[in-house]
């Protein structure tokens, strides 16, 4: 029961059943460990690899199972149970709940920062994302990286910043956006993006339809839009879903500060053949 006791500790929380034990130096390495071991992976961005991913939740679930059978086996060996000062259930409720502020602390700073994962909620980037994709975003990306027409990225909704929105962007500041019969050109170029989009109406409303949904006004409608020039330090966003996707042609243009992160590749999804492949 012992040895148990000391186990369910160290699992609960990192290195609390080594102190536990008496072993106060293993304690603090164990916890400092816990939440140093990830950095050195970040800073060589191996989370950019659905590979890399893995080798990090590996060394994840490797070091809490050990750290909980070493608190098991130290517990078991030993005949004794030396009781030092700080072995005290209300120390160990203490660190517990000190522990839980730090893990919150750091997990929103590794989100905010680095990566975070999301999932896909609605159908407006189909056939890229489908409904219940679990996906990776890498938020560090875009803070050394331009944006560019045909990426894939995550930013904030600028309706309402609390809420995160994927789509592809199409164009950015100072190039001209025109939407011809569902086709889209960009600087009277066609935007080669037929393998990325869908289209699921089969009917194309006339030129002549004025949406009044459609920004900015008189623009057109989702078929037959613009020209319109993208204001600079913004972009022009669409979903890939083009006949069922709310964008910039019925909200406006993206300013660049609210594109947060780039979506690396899918980690969970029903379709297992989809596990692992690159959001492109």
């Amino acid at each position: 029961m012992n040895a148990l006791i000391s186990a369910l500790l160290s699992l609960i929380n990192p290195g609390l059943g080594q102190l536990r034990n008496g072993q106060l130096f293993k304690a603090i390495l164990f916890y400092l460990l816990w939440y140093t071991f990830l950095l050195p992976l970040l800073w060589i961005d191996s989370y950019r690899t659905f590979q890399g991913l893995i080798l990090m939740l590996s060394i994840y679930l490797g070091l809490h199972v050990y750290f909980v059978f070493d608190a098991f086996y130290f517990a078991f060996k030993s005949k004794t149970r030396a009781i030092k000062s700080y072995n005290k259930w209300f120390i160990y409720i203490l660190i517990i709940i000190l522990n839980s502020i730090v893990a919150i602390k750091y997990t929103d700073y590794i989100n905010s920062n680095w990566i975070t994962a999301h999932r896909v909620p609605t159908s407006s980037m189909e056939p890229t994302l489908y409904v219940g994709d679990y996906f990776i975003g890498d938020y560090q990306y875009y803070k050394s990286n331009a944006v560019k027409p045909g990426e894939v990225v995550i930013l904030k909704f600028p309706r309402d910043l609390s809420i995160k929105y994927i789509e592809r962007c199409i164009a950015v500041g100072g190039q001209i956006v025109e939407i011809r019969d569902k086709a889209v050109y960009v600087d009277d170029i066609y935007f080669q993006d037929s393998e990325k989009s869908q289209f699921i109406d089969t009917s194309v409303y006339s030129k002549d339809y004025i949406d009044p949904e459609i920004y900015p006004k008189q623009s057109g409608n989702r078929d037959n839009y613009g020209p319109i020039t993208v204001p600079e330090n913004h972009c022009f966003v669409l979903g890939d879903n083009r006949d069922n996707s709310f964008d910039s042609r019925y909200w406006g243009f993206v300013p660049l500060r609210l594109i947060v992160a780039k979506p690396l590749y899918i980690y969970w999804s029903i379709n297992k053949n989809r596990i692992g492949s690159s959001i492109e």
